[in-house]
């Protein structure tokens, strides 16, 4: 008896959590707009350290002036997409 009332609270509880992924399309609109914006957002900000990293890199010596200024153009090209594709 304890065996099967432990079943059936388990299916309850399984079907009221897996409710919202059974749903087609509920709100996966807006959600999967808000996460590739939040992406983009992070994929900036990420190309920006990148950048600030390869700066402290020249002038710690790790880098030549030619392997800076072509890092540099890279990273800054690589930026400038992510910005674009962060706006709406």
């Amino acid at each position: 008896m304890e065996l099967v009332l432990f079943l059936l609270v388990l299916i309850l509880v399984a079907t009221w959590v897996s409710a919202p992924l059974r749903q087609p399309g509920a709100g996966t609109a807006g959600t999967r707009a808000g996460e590739s914006g939040e992406a983009a957002a992070l994929e900036r900000e990420v190309r920006l350290a990148a950048i600030r990293d390869a700066e402290l890199d020249a002038r710690m010596g790790k880098l030549t002036e030619r392997e800076h200024r072509e890092l540099d153009a890279e990273l800054r090209g690589e930026a400038i997409e992510a910005m674009r594709r962060a706006q709406p």
